[in-house]
């Protein structure tokens, strides 16, 4: 099974991750964080030189890393969950998307899950995830609304596209059981 784990900045997919990992244990899929493991290694670690650039410039970077994903798990027989942002939320312009939904296919996903919080956690952890260093990243709230609506679009997008049939919206904050039932048992619900 392949599973998109989408959802806007300030969601905080890691963590969901590491509960994820931690509730199910060696049953846990393979977990991927598309933008720290794809995006952010052309960047030295410095992600937002990625969100500062141009949105051609932008989509050229996010594609390749899309097709490096795909080499990475092409022959990949274990349960997979990739998560990612379809929709980045910069100062500088509001929001935006750079994401190939015909690359995207290439993956075959059978679930789309994407995750919502509050918003004001949600600008609480950027704005301490930037720290005095206004440059990574400090959404205002209202960006941050867009985002999240905007995720919820473009993961309708996604599937109607892909022929997903599974697609769903959880709160973060639902215990972690609920998400290991959407990967595991999504056929029976």
């Amino acid at each position: 099974m392949k599973t998109l784990l989408l959802g806007p900045t300030g969601v905080d997919k890691e963590y969901v991750k590491e509960r994820l990992e931690l509730a199910m244990g060696t049953a846990a899929p393979h977990f991927v964080l598309f933008e720290k493991e794809y995006l952010v290694p052309e960047y030295g670690d410095k992600f937002f030189r990625f969100l500062e650039e141009e949105p051609f410039r932008q989509k050229e970077k996010w594609d390749s890393a899309w097709e490096h994903l795909l080499q990475d798990f092409a022959s990949f027989s274990r349960d997979l969950v990739v998560a990612l942002h379809t929709v980045y939320a910069r100062h500088l312009y509001g929001c935006r998307s750079v994401v190939s939904i015909d690359r995207i296919k290439k993956l075959k996903p059978d679930t789309v899950v994407t995750l919502i919080d509050d918003v004001y956690y949600m600008w609480h952890r950027t704005q301490e995830r930037a720290g005095r260093e206004r440059h990574k990243g400090t959404p205002t709230i209202a960006e941050l609304l867009e985002a999240r609506a905007l995720e919820t679009f473009v993961a309708d997008q996604i599937c109607l596209q892909s022929e997903v049939r599974r697609n769903y919206l959880l709160a973060v904050r639902h215990p972690v059981h609920l998400l290991e039932g959407l990967l595991t048992h999504a056929d029976d619900l």
